[in-house]
């Protein structure tokens, strides 16, 4: 606003009044008349381009501001959106060992039943108990995830108060 107002011209009034008071200094009696004295005294800038340097100045940091701005928006939409698919990936996954997990579970049952039958033997039971367990590490593994995408996605969001209820409290320090 200042540089838009440096661009303007300037105009001033001016105004005195002089009157000589007080006993005649002479024996004419020669003491001036009351005299009134008004102008207009106008300015306009010759040189403006420090003014118009400056707005085209201001108007460049505030586009780059705005530009900034948008990359920002951007970036985090793109978080955001990244964010989101993690989610969406690590869950099917979830679901994916939840199944593969029930799978094993009852290929170990029907293979404790052929062994109690004596159709198969120790070690191809230990495959099957094996695979249960290895199903399990899987969910666990799988479940992790998406409990790290749903972080870092609130990260995006910048709100990780929903861990609060999740997480335990940090240990008080050691007092000396």
């Amino acid at each position: 606003a200042k540089a838009e107002n440096d661009l303007l011209p300037k105009l001033d009034a001016a105004s005195g009044a002089s009157q000589d008071l007080g006993a005649a200094a002479t024996s004419s009696g020669d003491k001036s008349p009351l005299e009134v004295e008004l102008g207009l005294v106008g300015e306009v800038p010759v040189q403006r381009r420090a003014a118009r340097g400056k707005i085209q100045a201001i108007q460049g940091k505030l586009t780059q501001i705005d530009v900034k701005r948008q990359f920002v928006e951007d970036k985090v939409s793109a978080e955001l959106s990244a964010a989101a698919a993690s989610i969406d990936a690590a869950l099917r996954g979830a679901d994916r060992s939840a199944v593969n997990l029930d799978v094993a579970r009852r290929a170990l049952e029907l293979a404790r039943i052929s062994f109690e039958n004596g159709d198969i033997d120790l070690i191809v039971l230990n495959l099957y108990e094996q695979a249960v367990t290895d199903a399990e590490l899987d969910l666990i593994e799988a479940s992790a995830s998406a409990f790290l995408a749903e972080i870092e996605y609130l990260a995006a969001l910048g709100d990780l108060s929903p861990l609060v209820t999740i997480l335990p409290p940090a240990a008080p320090e050691a007092v000396p």
